[in-house]
Parts: structure tokens; sequence; C-alpha cells
């Protein structure tokens, strides 16, 4: 076995873990099953995975909030306009450390742009 293999299944062992996951943002796309939700959920928590976790994990889960259950369908099934109306007053008060809801808006707009692009 190669010296890196080694060294990448130590680290494996170490951190793929329940209580060293608990403390990840990954935690918040896993857990929804669609893997649509799962990316969008990813495409949120990376942006704003920054900070103390505990309240960076309660930030990005408040940020989801307005999308609901189904977060790629809320984006899919509404245009940008309604989109940045709807999300625009619901997180209006959000914020975690510099970014504010209007940011969250366009990162999911963004989200939308690029699956209507790629699917």
């Amino acid at each position: 076995m190669s010296k890196l293999r080694e060294r990448l299944d130590a680290l494996c062992a170490r951190y793929d873990t329940g209580t060293a996951l608990a403390l990840d943002p990954i935690t918040v796309p896993l857990r929804f099953q669609d893997p649509a939700d799962r990316e969008v959920a990813a495409w949120l928590a990376a942006s704003l995975a920054y900070g103390r976790v505990a309240p960076m994990i309660r930030a990005i889960d408040a940020a989801l909030l307005p999308l609901g259950s189904r977060p790629a369908a809320f984006l899919r099934e509404r245009d940008e306009k309604a989109l940045r109306s709807t999300l625009g007053k619901a997180l209006k008060t959000w914020r975690w450390r510099f970014h504010s809801g209007a940011d969250v808006v366009h990162c999911l707009v963004v989200w939308k742009w690029l699956y209507t692009l790629g699917g």
C-alpha cells in the first residue's frame, strides 16, 4: 500500500465518524434524500461554511428554511423575479457574519441559472 493511501486512510478513520461529521456543515445537505436538494443545500452551505460551527449550521438552516423540504423544486418552479421577491422578504433580516439575506438570494438565483443552463 502506498504511503499516500496509508495517510489518507488514517485521515478517513479519524474524521469519517459521527462525532467529527456532527461538527461539519456537510451534515446540512445530508439531511436531504433527493440529490438535487442535497446539491442546493451543499451549494449554500459551502458558501457560508466559515466561523464557529454551531452558529454557522444554524445560519445555513435558517437560510434554507424558506425553501421548504424540497429546495431544488422550490427554486426550479419559480422564475427569478418571484424568487427574488419571495426569498428577499423571507430572508430580509437574515445575517451570517458579513453575509446578508440578499447575498443568500443571489447565491440561490445563481444555482437556478446554473441548473437552467446545465440541468
